[in-house]
């Protein structure tokens, strides 16, 4: 839904609520969800038809990104004067004679330095700037977990842990194929 919304350029509630109602629907075209699936979305138990969980979805979506239409937000005051690129793919195979990317890619991929290395990915929102510099947001839906103790910080820490070598290998390979420099990598939770 985050993906529609920026691309399609209206920052608007009702802008909002179709992309997200057209995300949840993309996802949920069959009628029958698994109770494991049910349990997995932590679902209220009075939701009993898929419209109904439709809409819930779409309501939880709605409220999750209401930053977006926040004109003093931090997102927002991003993307002014930028080329928006949701969902940018990408495949690149390196090799020792790229010294300077394959010298930084080894230790974030873990491969061994003798051989390629081929990475594929799609990075959710790249923004070029008219200077040429860039900026990359990865989404994360990940929820926190009982060892983040309810702490904000904790949880931003466990992110950019488990997170911060895929953030690293975007920029580095987005670098490499444009040309700019990336001046800012954020994973931004949703």
């Amino acid at each position: 839904a985050a993906e529609l919304f920026v691309s399609n350029e209206c920052f608007t509630t009702d802008a909002l609520e179709a992309a997200a109602m057209q995300a949840v629907t993309e996802v949920f075209e069959s009628e029958l969800l698994s109770e494991r699936e049910r349990a997995a979305l932590l679902l209220p138990k009075n939701l009993k038809t898929l419209g109904q969980i439709r809409g819930h979805l779409t309501g939880e979506i709605v409220e999750s990104l209401r930053f977006m239409l926040d004109d003093n937000s931090g997102f927002r005051k991003m993307l002014k004067g930028a080329a928006c690129y949701p969902e940018m793919p990408f495949v690149v195979s390196i090799g020792p004679e790229e010294k300077a990317l394959f010298e930084k890619l080894v230790p974030l991929t873990k491969v061994s330095g003798e051989r390629r290395i081929d990475i594929s990915g799609k990075i959710d929102l790249a923004l070029r700037y008219p200077d040429g510099t860039w900026r990359i947001v990865d989404y994360k839906t990940d929820r926190m977990l009982p060892c983040d103790h309810g702490d904000v910080q904790a949880f931003r820490c466990r992110l950019d842990r488990e997170y911060g070598n895929q953030l690293s290998t975007y920029q580095a390979v987005l670098e490499y194929l444009t040309g700019g420099k990336v001046i800012e990598a954020k994973l931004l939770a949703i």
